[in-house]
């Protein structure tokens, strides 16, 4: 039986920034959203969130 594409994992090396992205910020922000994301965008706002409200309740 074959397998559908979707359900194959995608490449870790298709979500790299490019050398344009690395050196411009902006560029690395206007990213698509799963590509921002699977870059570490989620533990930077996480770590964000926690900076600006340290009295938070975490579980």
């Amino acid at each position: 039986m074959a397998e559908n594409d979707q359900n194959m994992p995608e490449p870790a090396l298709k979500y790299m920034r490019t050398p344009e992205e690395s050196r411009d910020v902006l560029l690395s922000w206007l990213r698509e959203d799963m590509v921002f994301f699977a870059a570490g965008a989620c533990h930077i706002l996480a770590h964000m969130f926690l900076l600006l409200n340290p009295n938070e309740d975490l579980i």
